[in-house]
């Protein structure tokens, strides 16, 4: 338990003690402080006693009596300095007396408790003893009970049920015990001061009286929660905060002005509805100009009083009272704390805090320690802006003057206090922070005209200085900034580096050096990399194995000769096996996950062993060398071994009897591979050159079926799961794949870089993983050869790789003596969407959503879940292509334009087809929606842009002056622009609005890619390998981007911010550039061919898409840096 947890146990005790104690006096049975002492700790016996005799003490001397410090010294010695300052305590919390006259019926009592009503003001969450007589569905007069909202040390809040006015109400009940004959009165006051009161903010009075003896007030139900619930959940924007002030100020100006004071102006007590509007609650304690507080009585609540209310002065409680007590809930709103914290500490929004010696309930007459605006009379509240910098500077001016100790320097009226808010919602000048007045200086001019000039020509003269100071810091300033923005380009390319060398400790340690503010889209793809396993664990990694059902991992090798068994989604230790007497070289399960098999490098032997019993079964021996591997076949019953001695041998796992061997002419055997359906094994023979073979033989019919074309040196092989192909690593920078049954080679990976001594095929076949030369473990597409995961950040070099049955997960062993356990759907970095049959030649996002829209010539339109990686649905089917497809700005419909002229729209939710309508006689060359989404904009291969109605595919209008072949549109981010883009003419820009033309963009190259940036910045990506920059306000090129990649195709895409750009460069070129600096920062190494130039970021800019040549999508994520 933390030292924190076991203060805030100790307090609570200390309060329960002393809450007891003090009750038992106001009983008239004295309790004895001895008594009350050894109820508690030894550790807390010290404040326990001091908190003790400040309350006796106190009501001693309200009973007339005059204790001093020797009455207590020779009792208490052990205590010392305790009783003097239990003295003091009770000397600066003054003498407050009460009368305890006969209590009127009422409800059944209940104890006292600090609670809070959710939906009427003061009180507290349901559930005391004293209320268990009344139930729910219970009568009171006309009223039926439904609910009870809350109760407080004074009574109970119901939801009721007027059965004459037939509405809802909340109905306040006294308890029995709380209300005395001089308190009917107040209560009636109370209602009586409400009813008064005619404003929308605040909580109505219905109706008032007396049920069979029982004083009650039927009010507004207000359905919602207090403002204290909601500071609970979460924390309110400044924005919000000044709203809800706003509302409560304007309440409270109408009450002042009839003559009401709230006097206890807290969080509880003011009430937002299901829309947010805000209500003032509970007058229970207000003052009127009619009923005066007796001189000295303390009422409110501790943490929200002014300090002359705190201080007990009533007389000088007025409106001003009321501001500094929305001053204190304005600051606790803005910055998660109140303006004088306890030195407990508190939490925001929980209602009261209290020091040792401080009432439990503050909602009282008080008889402990003074409260905190008392003690910190004399103290200035911490700023709000040094607690959070999001607080607006007028903000936090009104929200300072609200605190003014001193009445006359705070708001005049709270309609003063809600000018104030409402000048700063509206972005003016507060009176809070006064501009100040050039009338006084050209007074004082006009009295002392010598002085005047003299000052004039000295502040000019300064002015001079400052200038040129100035001057010199702005361009100091900019060189810095320059610097700065340099050294954050090298930190992010010098992390790229080091993510490229598997230095995964420089990496980070360079991301952790980038200035938080500079940090843009790299930084969170870097940051998003996969470097980090699931789990690792300390373990000889020469061989892995999963159990077929996933759940054991079991390791071996190095200079460990026990097999190990490990929990496969945890990488806890289950057990630890002895037996060989030398290293285990390879490991493998059952299929039926009952048997483990096992080989000794050096010690010639085989064990099997029971998996469930974590005991050795059997040991078969008969290698004359060592063991090179190990493997069932697949119906489990028999297993087949290789060894160094030149033989195969197959065995029968249940009686292990040797059923017959295969001899072979070479006497070093370096690798083995089984068919997993047991017909063939595959060996490596020979280490390097000519001599070494690759080898087939037929376990069926013990034949040698024949060598394999290999390499002249093989590090590592394995068959796929379905046994028709086999995959042998070079060492170099190729994985060659043969058919088996042909033994012809249908496949080549280019590994790069080199393929270094191990591979393995998923279980569903598609992948290949293997180790690397930089000590990365990669990921390859088994079809199209494409690398789909790259892992680093381990330690050693990797010996062996395994996939877990459900293929999500990888796992492989290092040199270091570690397992590192992967998964192979990566949720960062980057990751491929695969499903169309044919090329993808659009993509938009969804706003708002990881979901995009891909547009494909096998005539389909799909959306994809990406932050998922998997596809959703297809929108339906063209018999031709589809060449464009866009989303509405509000994200409900897709639409879809084809070579056939037809433009479709769907629902994106459901994929129902919403709309069908022809848009041309030709095919639509482009879509987009207007930023309403009310039309539809269209471009055809021959013929002019058309508006249509989005909703009923009506044409609006076309753009008639524009009639060119394969024209495309863009419309700017602000809606202000719209861009006609041909091939091989000049780009047109039109007012979007009123289609006037307004300027032509010429290009000396084909145009293959544009895209709008911010503040009316349009970029052009061109055939020859140039991007230009175009300022449409201005009519000019603003900077060219020159050729980097020869002749071919481009395309671009704007980052939503518009601080980067994306250029898509032939090949598989992707680069990232910082638009200010026009600095490449980036280049996305993902073995992609994305010469088709399409690509897209997602409305909050985390994903980037990009289409591929071979119908795949690929994607980048870059993850948000965690706001602190």
């Amino acid at each position: 338990m933390s030292d924190s947890s076991n203060i805030l146990q100790a307090e609570r005790l200390i309060d329960q003690i002393a809450d007891r104690f003090e009750a038992a006096w106001r009983a008239g049975q004295p309790a004895r402080l001895e008594e009350s002492l050894v109820e508690a700790p030894d550790d807390c016996r010290t404040a326990l006693f001091q908190e003790l005799l400040a309350v006796e003490l106190q009501l001693r001397r309200q009973r007339g009596e005059e204790p001093c410090p020797a009455d207590y010294q020779s009792r208490f010695a052990e205590y010392g300095g305790g009783i003097l300052a239990a003295f003091e305590l009770a000397d600066d919390t003054g003498d407050i007396r009460s009368t305890t006259p006969e209590p009127s019926p009422c409800l059944p009592a209940a104890p006292e408790s600090p609670q809070v009503c959710r939906r009427f003001g003061a009180g507290a969450e349901p559930g005391s003893e004293g209320l268990q007589a009344v139930e729910a569905g219970a009568s009171f007069g006309r009223f039926e009970l439904l609910e009870e909202l809350g109760e407080g040390g004074f009574g109970t809040v119901w939801k009721a049920h007027d059965r004459v006015l037939k509405r809802l109400v909340a109905l306040k009940i006294p308890r029995a015990g709380r209300l005395r004959p001089h308190d009917a009165s107040p209560l009636m006051q109370e209602a009586r001061n409400v009813a008064r009161l005619k404003h929308a903010g605040v909580v109505q009075v219905y109706d008032a009286g007396e049920e069979s003896g029982t004083t009650y007030i039927a009010s507004e139900y207000i359905a919602g929660s207090s403002l204290r619930e909601r500071l609970r959940g979460e924390r309110l924007s400044c924005r919000r905060a000044a709203e809800i002030c706003l509302g409560v100020a304007e309440a409270l100006h109408h009450a002042h002005e009839l003559g009401i004071v709230h006097r206890d102006l807290k969080p509880a007590n003011i009430l937002l509805d299901e829309s947010g509007a805000a209500y003032v609650a509970d007058f229970g304690l207000a003052k009127s100009d009619e009923l005066e507080t007796p001189g000295g009585q303390l009422v409110g609540t501790a943490s929200y009083m002014a300090p002359e209310q705190a201080a007990g002065r009533s007389s000088e409680v007025d409106r001003r009272s009321d501001v500094y007590s929305l001053g204190v809930i304005l600051y606790e709103m803005v910055t998660g704390r109140r303006p004088f914290q306890d030195e407990g500490g508190e939490v925001a929004g929980t209602g009261e805090t209290r020091k040792a010696g401080q009432a439990r309930n503050p909602t009282c007459t008080n008889t402990r320690a003074p409260c905190a605006q008392v003690q910190h009379k004399d103290t200035k509240p911490v700023r709000p802006r040094r607690v959070s910098r999001a607080v607006p500077r007028d903000l936090e001016a009104i929200c300072l003057k609200c605190l003014k100790p001193a009445p006359s320097d705070r708001y005049a009226t709270a309609a003063d206090l809600a000018a104030d808010l409402a000048r700063h919602l509206r972005g003016e000048p507060v009176a809070a922070r006064p501009l100040a007045i050039p009338l006084r200086l050209g007074r004082w001019a006009r009295r002392r005209p010598a002085i005047a000039v003299l000052v004039l020509l000295s502040l000019s003269l300064l002015a001079a200085i400052v200038a040129v100071g100035a001057v010199s810091y702005e361009r100091t300033a900019r060189s810095l900034e320059r610097a700065e923005t340099h050294l954050y380009f090298h930190r992010v390319l010098s992390a790229d580096r080091a993510w490229q060398a598997n230095d995964i400790p420089r990496m980070k340690q360079f991301l952790a050096d980038c200035p938080a503010g500079r940090r843009g889209w790299e930084w969170g793809y870097l940051s998003g990399l996969p470097y980090s396993s699931l789990f690792a664990f300390r373990a000889a990694g020469g061989s892995v194995a999963f159990s077929p059902d996933g759940k054991l991992i079991a390791t071996g090798g190095g200079s460990d000769w026990n097999l190990k068994l490990w929990d496969g989604t945890t990488g806890k230790k289950l057990a630890e096996l002895g037996g060989h007497k030398s290293h285990i070289c390879c490991v493998d399960f059952s299929s039926d996950g009952r048997w483990l098999l096992t080989a000794g490098g050096r010690d010639g032997t085989a064990i099997l062993w029971d998996v469930a019993a974590r005991k050795a079964k059997r040991v078969f021996e008969g290698h004359t060398d060592g063991v090179v591997g190990a493997r069932f076949l697949s119906d489990g019953r028999r297993l087949v071994t290789a060894g160094k001695d030149m033989s195969i041998r197959i065995w029968e796992a249940e009686t292990g009897e040797e059923l017959f061997r295969i001899v072979h002419d070479v006497n070093e055997v370096r690798n083995m591979a089984v068919c997993p359906h047991g017909r063939h094994v595959a060996l490596t023979l020979g280490r390097t050159g000519p001599t070494a073979r690759l080898v087939l033989w037929n376990l069926e019919t013990r034949q040698y079926v024949g060598d394999l074309p290999a390499f002249d040196r093989i590090v590592g092989m394995a068959f796929s799961p379905d046994g028709a192909r086999l995959a042998a690593a070079s060492g170099r920078d190729r994985v060659r794949i043969w058919d088996v049954a042909s033994r012809e080679m249908v496949g080549e990976l280019p590994v790069v870089p080199a393929a270094q001594a191990c591979l393995a095929f998923s279980p569903d076949g598609r992948s290949i993983a293997l180790n690397c030369w930089d000590n990365s473990v990669a990921v390859y597409d088994a079809v199209n050869g494409r690398c789909k995961l790259t892992l680093r950040g381990h330690r050693g070099d990797v010996r062996v790789v395994a996939f877990a049955p459900d293929a999500e997960r990888i796992a492989f062993g290092t040199t270091a003596d570690m397992v590192y356990v992967h998964q192979t759907i990566s949720e960062q970095g980057t990751g491929i969407l695969q499903g169309h049959e044919g090329a993808v030649v659009d993509l938009a996002f969804v706003p708002a959503t990881p979901l995009l829209l891909s547009a494909s010539r096998d005539g389909t339109v799909r959306a994809w879940d990406v932050a998922a990686g998997r596809a959703l649905r297809v929108y339906g089917r063209y018999e031709v292509p589809v060449c464009s497809v866009c989303a509405s700005p509000d994200g409900a419909t897709v639409a879809a334009g084809a070579d056939d002229g037809w433009i479709r729209i769907w629902d994106v939710r459901s994929g129902k087809l919403r709309l069908e309508f022809q848009g041309s006689a030709d095919g639509i060359s482009g879509l987009i929606y207007s930023l309403d989404g009310r039309q539809l904009l269209s471009a055809c291969r021959r013929g002019q842009p058309k508006f249509w109605d989005s909703q009923t595919g009506r044409l609006l209008r076309s753009l008639d002056t524009v009639r060119l072949p394969h024209c495309r549109i863009a419309l700017s981010p602000c809606g202000r622009w719209l861009a006609t883009v041909p091939r091989f003419q000049r780009i047109r820009v039109f007012d979007a609005a009123t289609l006037h033309f307004e300027s032509r963009l010429r290009h000396d190259a084909k145009v293959t890619g544009h895209a709008f940036g911010r503040s009316g910045i349009f970029a052009t990506a061109c055939n020859d390998g140039s991007v230009h920059f175009w300022d449409l306000a201005a009519g000019q090129t603003v900077w060219k981007l020159p050729a980097l990649e020869g002749e071919r195709e481009n395309g671009l895409v704007f980052h939503p911010d518009g601080t980067r750009f994306v250029t898509v460069m032939g090949g598989e070129t992707i680069a990232l550039w910082d638009y200010e600096q026009r600095q490449r920062l980036l280049i996305l190494r993902e073995n992609a061919d994305v010469r088709g130039g399409v690509a897209r970021f997602s409305s909050d800019g985390t994903y980037l898409a990009a289409a591929c040549t071979d119908a795949s999508i690929r994607v980048w994520k870059s993850v948000p840096e965690a706001s602190e």
